[in-house]
This record gives C-alpha cells, structure tokens and sequence, in this order.
C-alpha cells in the first residue's frame, strides 16, 4: 500500500512547533492516488475535489487567527504550502528564534496540542476528508497517515522553497510523489 502508514518522524526533537515561524509542509492523499486533478501543458487543472482542498487550505487562517499562509499549490495527489504561525502567546519562552529550541515543550508535538502545526494539519486535512467523503459513495478518500515538514530557517531557503512550489507542475513527470516517476519510492516525499 504505498507507504500509507509509513510512521518514522522526521520532527525536530525538542523544537516547539507552536513557535512564530515559517513551516513548509506536504501532505499526500493515501496511496497517493490522484484525487484533485491533473496537469496539462504544465498547469494544475482542478477538479471538484481539488477545489474543496483548496477551499479548506484557503479558510484555515480564518478559523486560526494564529496563522498566515504563504505560497502554495495544489498537485494531482498532494498539497505543499508554507504555513506562518505567527503572534501566539507562548508562556515562559523567551524571544522567537528559528533555530532555538524550547525548553517549554510538552508533549512530542510541541506544547499545547491545540495550537501547533500539528493541530493546523490535522484540521485541514480532517475537514477536506469529511467534506470530500461526503458528497460522493464512489470512493473513501483519505490522507497518508501524517505530512511532511520542513522549519524554514532563512530567507534563501523560503526563496527556494517558494521557487519549488511555483515549479513544482512543470516537474510532475519527476515528482517523488507521482507513482508513475522513475524518482517514485512509495513514501511521501516533502520535495
């Protein structure tokens, strides 16, 4: 089944991701199956389906005042996006850096559950599932078991990042999260 329940964590030990920063994420449908869409001529063309992700990716800041998105793009079968938490009161931690670890953290996700990355995710990708699963019987559209993040540490590496979503349609034939790329290994890939 295409790494579906592929579980190894690639979290940062010790980080708190409820901390003001840039996160880059990926997240991909189960077995990778192409439910929002498809490219031609190098453009993601969205389906009803498609329309709902990007419907439920597009109200997260209005349901978390918390967070800000940034770029983002909606492939065949997954999503990448920058997400910026940003303004959280976070008690008994000291100014924000990117690269400090918190020492408040209380759980492997982070500090309070409700309001980190994980949250937000869980959210979005447990709304898109209700919403898609209920209005069509064909199918039981689910996610893969987690999602795929990156800290954004500087400015090159959010111009990159940016840079690789923009890019990301022209490059479907090489995407790792196309099962018809010579590049495919069957686990969710976060480039």
């Amino acid at each position: 089944m295409f790494g579906s329940q592929h579980k190894s964590s690639f979290r940062l030990k010790g980080y708190d991701y409820r901390q003001d920063g840039l996160y880059f994420v990926t997240v991909c449908s189960a077995n990778f199956h192409s439910y929002f869409g498809e490219i031609r001529n190098e453009r993601m063309i969205l389906n009803s389906f498609g329309k709902i992700i990007q419907g439920e990716w597009l109200r997260t800041p209005f349901l978390r005042k918390y967070v800000k998105l940034h770029e983002f793009q909606i492939m065949p079968n997954h999503l990448h996006g920058i997400i910026e938490i940003h303004e959280l009161p976070l008690p008994y931690t000291e100014i924000f850096s990117p690269y400090k670890l918190s020492p408040t953290h209380k759980n492997k996700f982070g500090g309070k559950i409700s309001l980190n990355l994980f949250a937000i995710m869980r959210g979005f990708k447990g709304s898109a599932k209700t919403i898609i699963n209920s209005i069509q019987n064909e199918f039981v559209f689910d996610w893969q078991v987690s999602f795929q993040d990156r800290i954004i540490r500087d400015d090159e590496e959010y111009k990159r990042i940016v840079r690789h979503i923009k890019e990301n349609p022209k490059k479907w034939p090489r995407d790792p999260n196309n099962p018809q790329s010579p590049t495919f290994k069957g686990v969710p890939s976060i480039y």
